[in-house]
């Protein structure tokens, strides 16, 4: 069946086997300008008003300085299109903007705020999903607004957003910590595979977050004459308060990082992604630990154990805010070859297990009071 005659700048496309498309398309040469793409619409009337609304804002923008109105959709697919960061986010990227584009993918950049997130949020948690998957959703509107108001620019140097709205995130429960005893440390450990043990060790003994813990390398490795051993100085760009550290390590987490030499070039527990993993997670289940939803389970629970047995241990708060690398972003910290030393020896104080006492049993008590 033929299709009905288009005014100038719209056209009907025919598939590869000869058949009409369900759409309208535009395309025309408008002030300089190609507009191609569907109309969205089977109506010639319609797809006409719908070529002259943009062909006003094509105007608007050339002749008044009037920002066009550019629609989340097109933002998000652009930051996804030049993203150059790491694959993981990437993925988290993207997933957030399939959730999002039935909600606001067509809204445009102008209107979006809180308030136009408030349905898509609600639906979120009435399925479900976790305070901290919404908040990286609403992390990735407010990284594509800030983008657009700040970075991009269009053929005439306008930004594509005049203003950048604040969005706050949505507060929930917070996840309690879950100190390991000796016993569940040692449960746990036995089901971790190799490298991922040794890196357990390592994070349990110093406190060092996940994300500086697996991308550990030799290069930072050097002798502190101070302390007449070997430390890992890391650069600040791998730590959260994006303060540079230097890492003393135990006797324990010394053995662990040197059974590793040999292994990789470059990194002390080779390629590893992340740590908070499947085999940690059956690891985790595994061994009898909380799997309720109001624990955390994953490594960051190395770091509360860490700090628990320091304060155990009768470590000094502040000796135990250093060793945790608590800095405010403000302030360097430099430590001077005593403080040095008393940090080694506050490590040092975790190292042995404490045995429990053990009981006398009443036919070995009766033993001795006979033996008197």
């Amino acid at each position: 069946m033929e299709r009905p005659k288009l005014p100038d700048g719209l056209v009907w496309r025919r598939r590869p086997n000869g058949k009409y498309l369900k759409y309208i398309y535009f395309k025309v040469q408008y002030r300089k300008r190609r507009i191609r793409g569907s109309s969205g619409t089977a109506d010639p009337r319609e797809a006409e008003r719908r070529l002259r609304r943009i062909k006003d804002q094509v105007d608007n923008q050339e002749l008044y300085g009037v920002r066009p109105d550019r629609p989340f959709r097109l933002a998000a697919e652009k930051l996804i299109r030049e993203f150059q960061g790491s694959p993981k986010t990437l993925r988290m990227y993207a997933q957030s903007a399939d959730d999002l584009n039935p909600w606001i993918g067509g809204d445009p950049l102008r209107l979006i705020c809180k308030d136009r997130l408030r349905p898509f949020i609600d639906a979120r948690r009435s399925d479900g999903v976790s305070v901290r998957t919404i908040n990286l959703a609403i992390a990735f509107v407010r990284r594509v607004l800030r983008l657009a108001a700040y970075y991009w620019r269009d053929e005439n140097g306008m930004s594509w957003l005049e203003n950048c709205p604040i969005i706050q995130f949505e507060k929930g429960p917070a996840k309690k910590p879950y100190p390991l005893s000796w016993e569940e440390q040692e449960k746990l450990f036995d089901l971790l595979p190799g490298r991922m043990r040794k890196a357990a060790i390592v994070g349990v003994n110093t406190g060092l977050r996940e994300y500086p813990l697996i991308r550990l390398r030799w290069e930072w490795e050097e002798h502190c004459r101070d302390l007449g051993e070997t430390v890992f100085r890391i650069p600040a760009e791998y730590m959260k308060n994006k303060k540079p550290m230097v890492l003393i390590l135990n006797r324990l987490a010394r053995e662990a990082i040197d059974s590793m030499r040999g292994f990789h070039e470059e990194l002390v527990f080779g390629e590893l992604y992340q740590m908070t993993n499947n085999s940690w997670k059956t690891a985790w289940k595994e061994a009898g630990l909380p799997v309720g939803k109001e624990y955390g389970k994953g490594v960051h629970n190395l770091r509360h154990t860490f700090g628990k047995r320091l304060r155990d241990a009768g470590v000094d708060e502040r000796d135990v805010q250093d060793l945790l690398h608590h800095l405010p972003r403000n302030i360097t910290r430099h430590y001077s070859v005593p403080e040095l030393r008393n940090l080694k020896r506050c490590l040092d104080r975790i190292v042995p297990r404490p045995v429990a006492p053990r009981k006398k049993s009443g036919t070995n008590r009766a033993h001795a009071l006979a033996i008197e």
